[in-house]
C-alpha cells in the first residue's frame, strides 16, 4: 500500500478537475490507461469501491435532526473494497482508504471528497493496480512533471495553470463554513433584529432565540442543518415545562427570526411558519359577587381587620 496511495492522491487531484471543470486531466489518464481496451475478466479482481458514511443513509440526510447529523458526522468516514488474495484467491477486505475525508466538517463537502477519491481509486483499478504489490505508474510522471495543463479549445471552460492543492481546497471549506455556521448566521440577524425593535422587546426577543440556539448539540453546524423536527422538539420541550401560551410565543419569535434568515439568504425557506399554533385557553380568576364580597368585609371586620385592611390596601 506505500506505494499505491501517494499515486491515487495525484490521481485524485487529475480526477476531481475532470469532475469539476477540467475534462482534459481525465482524458489524458484514461487514453495512457487504455482503459477502452480494458478486457472484460470473468472473476473480477476486486469490488466496487464503496463509501462508507457512519452508518447513515445520505438520500435521506435532510430528514435527520441535527443532533443525527452531528453524531454522523463524528465517526470515521472511509472508502472501502475488497481485492482478491494471491494466496487464497479469495476477496479479501483491504485497509480503508480515509484520506482527508474526516476533516471535512459537512456531509457535502466529505461526499465530495470521498466521490472523487472512490473514483480515483476505480480507475486505478481497472488498470491493474495491485493494493498487495508494488506497482509502476511510471507512464504518469510526465503528466505528473508538468506545470500547466492541456489547452482547450474556445468553447471549453479556461483553466487554472495548476491544480488546486488539498489544503487549500479543505481552507475553503472551513472559511464557508465560518460564514454560514448556525452561530455566525443568529448573531448576525439579531444585529439586525437590534435596529428593528425596541430595547425591552429585543432582550425577550433575543433570550428565545439565544435558547434554541444553546439547545442545538453543534452551533458550528452550517445554518441550513437546522430542521423543522428540531424546532418542533424545542417547542414541545417548553411546552412540557411552561404552557402552550408560553409555547407559541417562542414559535411566533422564531417564525420572526427565521423569516430574517431567509430575507437575508441564510437559509432557503422558513419551515416555522407551518408548524402549528397551539389553542390556548387561559385560565380566568374567579369574582365575587357585590353581595358575598360585602359579607367578606363585615366577616373581616369583625374577625381579622388587619387581613381586611391588606385586602383594601391592594385592591384600590
Amino acid at each position: 500500500m506505500s506505494s499505491f496511495l501517494p499515486i491515487l492522491y495525484k490521481v485524485y487531484d487529475l480526477v476531481y478537475d475532470s469532475v469539476y471543470g477540467f475534462d482534459q486531466n481525465f482524458y489524458y489518464i484514461a487514453k495512457h490507461l487504455n482503459i477502452s481496451n480494458q478486457k472484460i475478466m470473468s472473476k473480477p479482481n476486486y469490488s466496487i469501491p464503496k463509501i462508507y458514511t457512519g452508518g447513515i443513509d445520505i438520500s435521506i440526510w435532510k430528514q435527520l435532526s441535527v443532533d443525527e447529523q452531528s453524531k454522523a458526522l463524528k465517526k470515521e468516514w472511509y472508502i472501502y473494497y475488497s481485492f482478491r488474495c494471491p494466496q487464497s484467491g479469495l476477496l479479501k477486505r483491504v485497509t480503508p482508504i480515509k484520506g482527508y475525508a474526516n476533516s471535512y466538517k459537512s456531509m457535502k463537502e466529505r461526499m465530495q471528497y470521498l466521490n472523487t477519491l472512490r473514483d480515483s481509486l476505480e480507475l486505478l483499478l481497472k488498470n491493474g493496480a495491485n493494493p498487495f504489490e508494488n506497482n509502476d505508474f511510471s507512464y504518469l510522471d510526465d503528466y505528473f512533471n508538468e506545470t500547466t495543463k492541456p489547452k482547450t479549445s474556445n468553447s471549453e471552460v479556461k483553466v487554472a495553470d495548476e491544480v488546486k492543492p488539498i489544503e487549500e481546497k479543505k481552507k475553503a471549506v472551513v472559511d464557508k463554513q465560518k460564514i454560514d455556521s448556525i452561530k455566525n448566521s443568529f448573531e448576525n440577524v439579531l444585529n439586525i433584529k437590534k435596529n428593528q425593535m425596541n430595547l425591552t422587546s429585543y432582550k425577550n426577543y433575543k433570550l428565545r432565540i439565544m435558547r434554541f440556539m444553546n439547545y442545538l448539540p453543534d452551533a458550528s453546524l452550517p445554518i441550513d442543518s437546522i430542521v423543522k423536527k428540531d424546532v418542533i422538539n424545542f417547542l414541545n420541550e417548553i411546552l412540557e415545562t411552561t404552557s402552550p401560551r408560553s409555547r407559541n410565543n417562542y414559535r411566533t419569535d422564531l417564525n420572526s427570526f427565521f423569516n430574517e434568515l431567509e430575507n437575508n439568504e441564510y437559509i432557503e425557506n422558513n419551515f416555522i411558519a407551518k408548524i402549528n399554533v397551539l389553542k390556548s385557553n387561559p385560565e380566568r380568576n374567579k369574582t365575587f359577587s357585590d353581595k358575598i364580597q360585602k359579607e367578606i368585609y363585615e366577616y373581616l371586620g369583625e374577625e381579622d381587620k388587619m387581613l381586611l385592611l391588606f385586602i383594601q390596601f391592594i385592591s384600590y
